[in-house]
């Protein structure tokens, strides 16, 4: 069976460089086609403590990723991971490069807590703006802290109803229940699997839809055997019995709608 991990990372921990071959190699060990990754240099008020703030642009950022992208031969594509805190306003430069290699781009990334802002905050709009205009999703890292919660994301869902929001993690911390709720309420918001147990994905695909969940992992935050984690290896064993229909949809065919991945 074909599988997408459709929330990985590449980042300079310890190195760019490191990442990306740790990654790669990940990759083929637990058998991943291919995978959607942000470029987590970006971060402005980055969570691991080895990382500064501001190394980099969210141009140079996703000029990074790609040239990663094209070196991977159709194994990777990226997610736009955007600095709304410091670049306020979107660079001209920036919006020509996606246009120009929209072919490796598949989405906008946000990450609230590593932002210190929330995903409603209205400088955010002029993206999910941008966002539509291009028709890319919108990847959100929602968690149980004063800067990622789902009921944000839930605001700006009705705010534009035709852009399509994925949540990130279904609300990391927290039992996931929440996050269920939210998406049952609101169409256009998808999920993922990362630090989900399986048995609530499978709860999250009965109650919002067995099209509304993709597999994602945070590839490779814990290195090279990051799939090899209790939680992931219930997703490859179908410890919880899916339907063979069903288990297709959540770790790739979801993916390829959504995201756009040929």
């Amino acid at each position: 069976m074909r599988i997408i991990d459709a929330h990985a990372h590449i980042a300079s921990w310890p190195s760019l460089g490191k990442c990306e071959e740790v990654l790669l190699e990940s990759l083929e060990k637990y058998g991943i086609s291919f995978t959607l990754v942000s470029n987590a240099d970006a971060a402005e008020f980055p969570s691991v403590p080895t990382a500064r703030e501001k190394v980099k642009d969210q141009l140079e950022c996703l000029k990074e990723t790609v040239e990663f992208c094209k070196r991977s031969h159709g194994r990777v594509g990226a997610a736009i991971w955007i600095r709304p805190f410091y670049e306020r306003e979107i660079p001209q430069e920036l919006i020509d490069y996606i246009k120009e290699n929209r072919r490796y781009i598949h989405a906008f990334k946000f990450h609230p807590y590593d932002e210190k802002m929330r995903s409603n905050d209205p400088a955010l709009f002029p993206y999910y703006e941008l966002a539509l205009e291009l028709g890319l999703p919108f990847l959100v890292h929602t968690a149980a802290d004063e800067w990622s919660r789902i009921d944000d994301l839930a605001e700006m869902a009705e705010k534009y109803p035709d852009l399509i929001f994925i949540a990130a993690h279904l609300e990391l911390c927290s039992d996931n229940e929440h996050a269920i709720e939210v998406m049952k309420a609101h169409p256009n918001i998808y999920g993922d699997t990362a630090w989900v147990p399986m048995e609530k994905a499978l709860k999250c695909m009965k109650e919002c839809g067995v099209d509304h969940l993709m597999f994602g992992t945070d590839n490779p935050i814990d290195g090279l055997d990051t799939l090899d984690n209790p939680m992931y290896r219930e997703y490859y064993e179908n410890a919880y019995g899916l339907s063979e229909e069903d288990l297709e949809a959540l770790m790739f065919g979801n993916a390829m709608r959504i995201y756009q991945i040929p």
